[in-house]
């Protein structure tokens, strides 16, 4: 309790929601994901999902966040949601039905069902995609995926491609 409180006392603060929870806690609950808003005219959001410890999605988030400073026109914007506990909903990542439940599974019944079917065994973290001002999403898969979207995108962007 008292390593919570030290915790609490560090993020306070923060701008941004910081879900913390300790690996295999049995009172560990994964946190609800921020709905996400609806996304401006001619603007596309990165969003990033998957645990709250990971060097991929750690990775995954440094790159939506340089795409988004890359474009000073203020067409991309970024939307993130981190939780060890939430992101499969499971309390461990080793064991259980990975990708079956938790938010992972939320995000890709929202997908079309040529998506849908694509992703469906996509149990990894993290799970990336995009989200269009028309309300269409279109996934992009795990860090790698959205690297070569980035490269793809930003060909001329040393810091990116």
């Amino acid at each position: 309790r008292q390593i919570r409180r030290d915790l609490a006392t560090v993020f306070r603060g923060c701008t941004q929601p910081t879900y913390l929870h300790a690996m295999g806690a049995l009172s560990s609950k994964g946190s609800a994901p921020l709905p996400r808003p609806p996304v401006v005219a001619g603007v596309t959001r990165i969003c990033v999902a998957g645990f709250a410890v990971s060097h991929n999605v750690g990775n995954a988030a440094t790159l939506a966040r340089a795409c988004v400073k890359a474009k000073s026109d203020k067409t991309y914007e970024t939307w993130f949601y981190f939780d060890d506990q939430g992101f499969r909903g499971e309390r461990s990542r080793f064991v259980g039905g990975r990708g079956t439940a938790g938010f992972l599974a939320q995000i890709k019944s929202e997908l079309d069902e040529a998506q849908q079917r694509d992703f469906a065994n996509h149990a990894t973290a993290p799970f990336c995609w995009l989200e269009l001002a028309d309300g269409t999403k279109k996934a992009l898969g795990g860090r790698d995926a959205l690297c070569e979207w980035a490269a793809q995108e930003f060909p001329d962007d040393d810091g990116i491609a």
